[in-house]
């Protein structure tokens, strides 16, 4: 008779199961409570609150995929989201597979067809939004996992400007073009609808700046949107005099900006050292971070630095302590340690101590890299204004936030807002723009060019008044560059 609430959607479409917990949905451990003992507590109660809510098919693929709002099939428009609510469900409940191994024995329980139990009616206790809600301030500076943005497809990518074979699996995102018109228009839509000054982006395709690079054709099609002009990327290449300044991986991160909103002043700066990228290992495994000053017509500045820091499943000379932060925390400790003082050590050349991190850390709130970022004067914004519940990502049924707005010191105080916008994590993984383990049927009904399932990461975007500096000759900017060039130094 209790009331369940939704905390997995992964498998919804592929296996038609939903996973629920009583309570309300589940925290990821590490993002509420020390690593450690605490986490490790809270880890067994988790698991002794979760059920899958299983149809009656032992097949894949199902169509229609029946457990979504309102006792309705699942649609683009009709979704299923994290927190949604069912109660009175009645069921055979069985200890079994779901059909295939990709989704392992489990308590299961079977409603349809089962002991008169009838298709259970989902309620929607967490409302998709058409845009995210108000930060206050004079800049809006955002940030946006793309979960893999590329414009080359099959084995032609490379590691890299003119780098090796990237292999016959080297090209992530999209497998074609089809693919890729329905992702770039949903990533499109979400960017447009974030209404952000400046934005971090995150898993970009690592080919260049050119006119056929990922990067260059993200804002291509921004601006035939927005209008030609609106939106301009900073070329690290170009700012450092270095070719792929942001490393060697398949992925990378980027910068874009309003040339109307503000202009890049000072050096482009890129951490890519042995010592932040390798975090102590013998290999790379952080991808190169970036830094740029940006200034409002005012002569207020900002720095922004974009990052992507290893991440929990693997890793070559990584460990897992078993403590709950997951595999290779010690790399993104290090990682945390080098970033905080790069940036302290003015790498724009700009003197400007308001610094704000952006990015996936691959590290949940209460984890040691974040800690580090804490014991340096940073302050934590997502928790600072959203508090304890805040998540932007989902994993195994566990809600939490690895994406992070940190602020310096100088810095905190001019901010306005924080908010994460949940266009991604609540939404199933079958809504976005993949056609693979889908009928014909589902490639049309379970897909729209919105902003719904771009990625499987939220966008965060921060407000900022920021405190306009005295007018003196020396601080006067540097020429502003044309769109989708470099600052000068």
């Amino acid at each position: 008779p209790q009331t369940m609430s939704v905390t997995e959607t992964f498998q919804l479409g592929r296996f038609g199961q939903v996973t629920v917990a009583s309570g309300g949905r589940l925290a990821q451990p590490t993002n509420v409570t020390a690593p450690g003992g605490a986490a490790l507590a809270l880890q067994a109660a988790n698991d002794l609150r979760r059920l899958i809510i299983d149809d009656d098919l032992q097949t894949q693929n199902p169509d229609p995929i029946v457990f979504a709002r309102g006792a309705a099939p699942l649609s683009a428009s009709n979704t299923l989201r994290g927190g949604d609510a069912v109660s009175g469900v009645v069921g055979v409940m069985t200890f079994t597979w779901g059909g295939n191994s990709a989704s392992p024995n489990a308590w299961r329980l079977r409603p349809l067809g089962a002991l008169g139990g009838t298709l259970p009616t989902f309620v929607a206790a967490n409302a998709r939004t058409s845009a995210p809600a108000p930060v206050g301030g004079t800049l809006r500076v955002g940030a946006l996992n793309l979960l893999n943005y590329f414009n080359t497809f099959g084995s032609a990518c490379t590691l890299g400007v003119d780098g090796p074979s990237a292999g016959p699996n080297g090209c992530r995102g999209a497998n074609n073009t089809t693919e890729f018109e329905r992702q770039a228009a949903k990533t499109v839509a979400a960017i447009t609808s974030m209404n952000v000054d400046v934005l971090g982006i995150v898993e970009v395709e690592n080919d260049g700046y050119g006119s056929a690079s990922a990067i260059f054709d993200l804002v291509s099609r921004l601006n035939a949107v927005a209008g030609a002009g609106t939106w301009a990327f900073i070329d690290p290449d170009a700012g450092t005099g270095q070719v792929n300044a942001l490393g060697s991986d398949a992925i990378k991160v980027g910068l874009l900006y309003k040339p109307a909103k503000v202009r890049p002043i000072g050096s482009t700066a890129v951490l890519n050292t042995v010592a932040f990228v390798n975090g102590g290992t013998g290999s790379p495994l952080n991808r190169p971070a970036i830094a740029q000053a940006f200034q409002q017509p005012n002569r207020a500045g900002v720095v922004v630095s974009v990052n992507h820091f290893k991440s929990k499943g693997s890793g070559t000379g990584c460990v897992d302590l078993g403590d709950g932060q997951g595999n290779c925390n010690a790399v993104r400790v290090v990682a945390a340690q080098q970033l905080a003082s790069w940036l302290a050590s003015d790498p724009t050349r700009t003197g400007d101590t308001d610094a704000l991190v952006l990015g996936d850390l691959n590290a949940y709130a209460r984890e040691d890299p974040i800690s580090v970022f804490l014991s340096a004067g940073f302050t934590n914004l997502i928790e600072q204004f959203n508090g304890a519940s805040a998540y932007s990502y989902g994993f195994n049924g566990q809600w939490g936030y690895l994406d992070h707005a940190l602020a310096s010191t100088s810095l905190r105080s001019q901010i306005t807002g924080v908010t994460e916008w949940h266009i991604n994590a609540d939404e199933p993984s079958i809504l976005d723009y993949n056609t693979e383990f889908k009928t014909p049927n589902h490639i049309t009904s379970l897909f729209a060019p919105d902003q719904f399932r771009v990625s499987d990461h939220d966008p965060i975007i921060v407000g900022l008044s920021l405190t306009a500096p005295r007018p003196t000759r020396s601080n006067w900017p540097t020429p502003a560059p044309g769109p989708g060039e470099a600052s000068r130094p």
